[in-house]
């Protein structure tokens, strides 16, 4: 193996340790957080998942990734526009992308938070159409030739057919994900992982049962906005927030 070769499986290591390893075990946690209504904080850990899944594939291609922060929406945009990769996903899941956006970076909690209840699903969801391009598939051979097997897959990755039998889709064995399903070595968090999950499992499901919930709640900012100059010495808050603490103050006038 040449030495760039060399270089690139070291570079495809560290990708897939820190970024696509690490996304799974934010996918599960935030699994965990929303099936006990930590909304808050499911909503942080989607955000984490998705970012690093997304930056993932942008590192495997050799993009500079530094400039996104937590912009999953801008990381999507540039992931979709890798000619070479073919990546499209779902509607829906480009509107939990936006969602997630918005949601997640509320972990302060400086402006209001909603949920319809159903968000777990999405991100299950979401985790499937963006993860399903995660991997390196033009290694070991250069940027414009596949192998067949690699060919093959980024060919299925790239269809519909991943849906008809989406449980049983395996991106990578060594993957955390994958590890997490078809071996021993983490028996607490495959239920974690599986429970009422749509798309990652032993078998496909289409029917799950689960009790419906709402929220919005108003930020404490927001209720009480005559604290915000003393706010604005103490903690870091968004220039919009602020704009609306002092609109509301304005009004109460």
């Amino acid at each position: 193996m040449s030495d760039l070769a060399i270089e690139r499986a070291q570079r495809g290591f560290f990708i897939t340790r820190s970024f696509r390893d690490t996304a799974d075990r934010d996918y599960i946690s935030a699994r965990i957080l929303h099936r006990y209504r930590l909304t808050e904080q499911f909503m942080w850990m989607s955000l984490q998942a998705i970012e690093k899944y997304l930056k993932a594939i942008l590192l495997f291609h050799d993009l500079p990734t530094k400039h996104l922060n937590h912009n999953i929406c801008i990381a999507l945009a540039e992931a979709k526009a890798i000619n070479r990769l073919g990546m499209r996903i779902s509607e829906r899941a480009s509107k939990f992308v936006s969602y997630i956006n918005e949601q997640g970076p509320n972990r302060y909690f400086t402006f209001p938070r909603y949920a319809e209840g159903d968000e777990l699903f999405h991100l299950d969801h979401t985790v499937l159409q963006i993860r399903r391009f995660c991997h390196d598939f033009f290694f070991p051979h250069d940027d414009d030739v596949l192998c067949d097997d690699e060919a093959a897959k980024l060919k299925y990755s790239q269809s519909d057919e991943i849906f008809k039998n989406r449980a049983r889709f395996r991106l990578d064995k060594n993957g955390f994900l994958e590890i997490v399903l078809d071996t021993t070595k983490h028996p607490d968090l495959r239920p974690a992982l599986v429970w009422r999950n749509f798309n990652f499992g032993s078998r496909n499901r289409h029917r799950i049962t689960y009790r419906h919930w709402k929220t919005w709640t108003q930020s404490s900012n927001f209720i009480h906005p005559e604290i915000v100059d003393w706010a604005i010495k103490k903690v870091k808050l968004p220039g919009v927030v602020v704009d609306e603490m002092r609109k509301r103050i304005r009004t109460r006038q």
